[in-house]
């Protein structure tokens, strides 16, 4: 006779083994024959329910060029580290292959609206689509929310325009969650801190008139950025006046076809304490729930400062999964090296493999010389794929062959 487990315990067997211990104590007991049946029935559907919810689901994450920055690097944290799913990364080449046939869900990361667009070219764009028009679910935030809008550089399947198309810089701001977003991304409804980083927000007063799929505003801003300086390389002053924010939306969830997408300008994907709100959206348009288990870290982690403003591919973010896998490693973004301190609290600088374009918008003749200050302080400097072109002359630089040697090389080197 097999034996009885906690109640609290977890996992096909011990669900199974402790209903079967039950039904043993109510036959001895000398219950009748209907009431056995009854609850062997429920005990099958017990076990049933219990192999249906150890099934992951497929999410796909684009990792092509346009998709990179603090936010996609969050992503990639959440969704490698969440038990419910299984991370599916994604280029062009994988999406006009057909791949996204395999996946439930397809996350369309911030970074570059028009990039991105331009990337995944006028075969990519249809096979999305397509893939949402025939049930396919599309999460975008930041630039993917501006790709999903029915803009010229967008797939169209949300009956949005951008108001107005300019960067309003980056700042938490407040976001009001009302009750239908409440319900959809399985949190309490109210006010959330949420980081923002200039991405679109949806106007539908630019709607068509003419358009199938119906919309639900999930969230509204509750805060507004003001008048930003920015001050570029080459010397010219720039201010921006930014319309008002307030009432604005936020997140919303739409249809397309049979499709279900949700969009997002602001990133909870940016900081733990809003995850629960991006684990959320995967719930929206699968109503799957799902959990962030935190990787554990030693006492004395090694910091390492992840350019990801500059990765592209989807070897960068194999690299930085791997690292984030690592209980010796403390991933954080590595801010572009004009923001003051972006360094300071780092061991290691990584410059993964991305684009040559990327690279020259962030690494000048000011930023290399502050990456030897970090050097010279004892900082460490690792590269591979297109970041090794960047890499200082320097002791305290190295480059590694491959994105599989990347962690191993940056724990020995602390040894």
């Amino acid at each position: 006779m097999r034996q009885g487990v906690r109640i609290g315990d977890s996992g096909l067997e011990k669900s199974s083994d402790y209903v079967y211990f039950i039904l043993w104590r109510i036959q001895i007991s000398g219950y009748d024959m209907k009431l056995m049946k009854l609850l062997f029935f429920a005990a099958g559907a017990l076990m049933a329910f219990s192999v249906a919810a150890a099934e992951k689901i497929n999410v796909g994450m684009y990792a092509d060029y346009g998709a990179r920055g603090g936010g996609a690097m969050g992503w990639a944290k959440i969704l490698s580290n969440s038990p419910q799913i299984n991370l599916i990364l994604l280029d062009t080449a994988d999406i006009c292959a057909g791949k996204l046939k395999e996946c439930d869900v397809l996350l369309m990361p911030g970074g570059l609206t028009g990039h991105e667009f331009k990337t995944l070219g006028p075969e990519g764009v249809e096979t999305v689509r397509k893939y949402v028009a025939d049930g396919g679910r599309y999460i975008g935030i930041c630039a993917g929310c501006g790709l999903a809008m029915n803009i010229g550089i967008g797939l169209r399947i949300v009956n949005c325009g951008n108001y107005q198309n300019t960067d309003r810089g980056q700042a938490c701001l407040l976001v009001r969650i009302n009750k239908e977003g409440s319900e959809m991304f399985g949190v309490k409804p109210g006010i959330y801190g949420i980081q923002y980083a200039g991405g679109p927000i949806p106007d539908f007063t630019k709607a068509e008139k003419e358009w199938d799929g119906k919309h639900t505003v999930l969230a509204t801003y509750e805060s507004t950025l003001g008048k930003i300086r920015y001050t570029r390389k080459n010397g010219v002053v720039k201010t921006y006046k930014h319309p008002l924010m307030y009432g604005y939306p936020a997140m919303v969830f739409a249809t397309f076809g049979k499709g279900k997408v949700l969009i997002s300008g602001p990133h909870p994907e940016k900081y733990e304490s809003t995850y629960p709100i991006a684990l959320g959206y995967i719930h929206a348009v699968t109503g799957v729930k799902c959990t962030y288990v935190a990787p554990k870290l030693g006492r004395r982690p090694i910091r390492v400062a992840f350019l990801g403003g500059a990765m592209t591919g989807k070897d960068a973010f194999r690299a930085l999964i791997d690292l984030y896998k690592s209980p010796e490693l403390d991933v954080y973004p590595g801010a572009d090296f004009g923001m003051a301190g972006s360094l300071d609290h780092a061991d290691v600088l990584v410059l993964p493999d991305g684009s040559s374009k990327n690279y020259s918008s962030r690494i000048g003749k000011s930023d290399l010389a502050y990456i030897r200050k970090f050097q010279d302080r004892g900082g460490m400097v690792f590269a591979f794929g297109e970041g090794v072109k960047y890499l200082p002359v320097h002791k305290n630089s190295r480059a590694v062959k491959s994105w599989p040697d990347l962690k191993t090389d940056i724990i020995k080197s602390f040894e």
